[in-house]
């Protein structure tokens, strides 16, 4: 949890599967992992656009897929918690969201 999937769940990795989009949602507070959020990409900010893709976060705070994701020129998220949905307002073109997420940019969290 909390650490880049991909590094494990590549081909040839360690982990069971190969990701395309992984990572791990916290809580408000960004200590405790959050359970059943849901992300969502979508072509436009704030989602808008049409939506692509959703994926639901396990017990554990993580959520994956071994799906087949096309990111074109950008797809932007949304994380959905009980009571809130957070935006991240640039595009991404990868699913490797722990690579920035808890290392050089703050953790995904829902409330």
């Amino acid at each position: 949890m909390g650490k880049n999937c991909m590094n494990c769940h590549k081909s040839g990795g360690q982990g069971e599967g190969i990701f395309t989009v992984a990572g791990t949602v916290y809580d408000a507070q960004k200590t405790n992992t959050f359970s059943n959020a849901t992300v969502k990409l979508f072509t436009g900010t704030n989602g808008t656009g049409t939506l692509k893709y959703t994926f639901q976060a396990d017990t554990r705070g993580n959520f994956y897929t071994t799906g087949n994701v096309t990111f074109g020129s950008g797809l932007f998220p949304a994380v959905q918690g009980k009571s809130s949905t957070n935006y991240m307002s640039s595009a991404i073109t990868t699913g490797q969201c722990n690579s920035c997420h808890g290392a050089s940019q703050d953790r995904i969290w829902a409330q």
